[in-house]
């Protein structure tokens, strides 16, 4: 396993730190960053000038994603990808629906946890005739965009939509 930490700067002061649990993981910790970073930056939410974004993103396997469906959504499959917000702020953060349980201290924001499957990512990629690349990227982003307050919508889909285009684009 191995974790990586760091403050990107940009839209966002961004402390990510990722975590790969699975060996079957394409992108570069760096991909995994300018990922988020677009994704916070295409977003219509707002964070103090100042604050840092925190979030941890961990690709697992197969098995441990569904141990964590079955056990957290009651579905017994695995799936691509499970959203984790940190909801136990004291202080909510204003967001796209009034949703948001950032937890913001001293201008940092805890977002949560992002898990990831590479397996059923790329399962999903081939069903769909979509580069592998490309699919965790979509995945990313939306896994992000939940941990802002976004739920399943046009505008959510069209986000993750302008990010991979984006990301792709470079």
């Amino acid at each position: 396993m191995s974790e990586m930490c760091m403050r990107t700067h940009g839209p966002h002061n961004v402390d990510l730190t990722v975590v790969r649990e699975a060996s079957d993981v394409m992108l570069t910790d760096a991909d995994v960053a300018a990922i988020v970073r677009t994704t916070l930056s295409m977003s219509n939410v707002t964070f103090a000038a100042d604050a840092t974004v925190s979030l941890t993103v961990v690709f697992v396997s197969d098995a441990a994603i569904h141990a964590l469906n079955r056990t957290y959504r009651h579905k017994d499959a695995p799936t691509d990808v499970l959203s984790f917000p940190d909801t136990f702020a004291a202080a909510p953060a204003p967001g796209v629906d009034g949703k948001n349980h950032h937890r913001c201290v001293e201008g940092a924001c805890l977002l949560g946890d992002i898990i990831l499957s590479c397996a059923t990512i790329a399962r999903y990629a081939t069903m769909d005739s979509v580069p592998q690349d490309r699919a965790l990227t979509f995945v990313i982003a939306h896994g992000v965009l939940h941990l802002l307050g976004y739920n399943h919508s046009e505008m959510m889909f069209a986000i993750q939509d302008r990010v991979t285009q984006i990301i792709h684009e470079a």
